[in-house]
């Protein structure tokens, strides 16, 4: 299996294709589209979208070599990107959307879609050709890379990406003020935890777990806001990997400095005026510190 560059599309693809190779995408995560996944500026894979959930999606691993194929891989013909692709869709899996990185182009329509996912269930996949060769280690090499990446989380609390569940402690009576009270924390701090602004450090969250105890089993949990939603935007993923090479960090840290930045970033105007979202602010204003 050849390595895959961000930098340096297959010589087959189509322009088109090559251009979007290398640029940022455009267009909001659809079944049938081919995308190249990556984190942490890892190798990128290319993977096949099949479906669309609101904060993962469900791919099959895609490669560009048909001779690497055996019988129980699709390969697909050169009509849409320049290329055969190998469908390697016995591997169809969950990953998350904040690993998405370039959109290439559509790969597949929505039949081909139902199609190889009944062939991922079992059934026999007759809208392509299939390889002829034995089994070979690109499966494995897959395999061991598509699961890496859906063991991915972000945010994940074993990663100590915690925040205040303040929707649990608020339908057990608790106000933001006492919240502050409880836990002793400063006003602006409680504030900024209660409306999860910022993620607790240890110290914090066992803080606020002792300061609850009495009250719910857990107050604390992974933020999983509409600002989380919005970094998983593959469109923001080059400037999350602009803050992470400027902070000397990785893309997780990034990420969480960017969610920690946004409402300083909503807030000033100077920095906002030049830019279209208050996400794409938080990332510049990162990046001129």
């Amino acid at each position: 299996m050849h390595a895959l560059s961000l930098t340096e599309p297959p010589s087959a693809l189509n322009v088109a294709a090559a251009e979007r190779w290398t640029t940022e995408p455009d267009v909001d995560p659809a079944p049938g589209q081919l995308w190249l996944m990556s984190w942490n500026g890892a190798e990128p894979v290319a993977a096949l979208l099949t479906a669309v959930r609101s904060d993962y999606v469900l791919a099959m691993p895609v490669t560009f070599e048909p001779g690497e194929a055996s019988s129980s891989e699709a390969i697909t013909d050169a009509a849409r990107l320049g290329t055969p692709l190998v469908v390697w869709y016995r591997l169809e899996t969950g990953l998350g959307s904040f690993l998405l990185h370039r959109f290439i182009g559509e790969a597949a329509s929505n039949d081909d879609v139902l199609a190889l996912r009944r062939g991922h269930r079992g059934a026999a996949v007759t809208r392509y050709d299939a390889g002829s060769n034995p089994e070979t280690p690109t499966l494995r090499q897959l395999v061991n890379t598509f699961a890496r990446l859906c063991h991915v989380e972000w945010p994940s609390e074993t990663e100590g990406d915690v925040v205040v569940d303040s929707g649990t402690l608020a339908a057990a009576g608790i106000t933001p003020r006492t919240f502050a009270a409880r836990t002793g924390l400063p006003v602006a701090t409680a504030l900024a935890l209660w409306t999860n602004e910022m993620t607790l450090t240890p110290e914090q969250a066992q803080a606020v777990t002792a300061a609850f105890a009495d009250i719910v089993d857990n107050p604390t949990t992974a933020p999983h806001d509409w600002i989380i939603k919005s970094l998983a935007d593959p469109r923001i993923k080059d400037g999350i990997l602009a803050v992470a090479a400027h902070t000397d960090t990785g893309e997780r840290a990034a990420r969480d400095l960017v969610r920690s930045t946004f409402a300083l970033a909503a807030r000033t105007p100077s920095v906002a005026d030049r830019r279209r979202t208050a996400i794409r602010d938080a990332i510049a204003l990162l990046l001129h510190e």
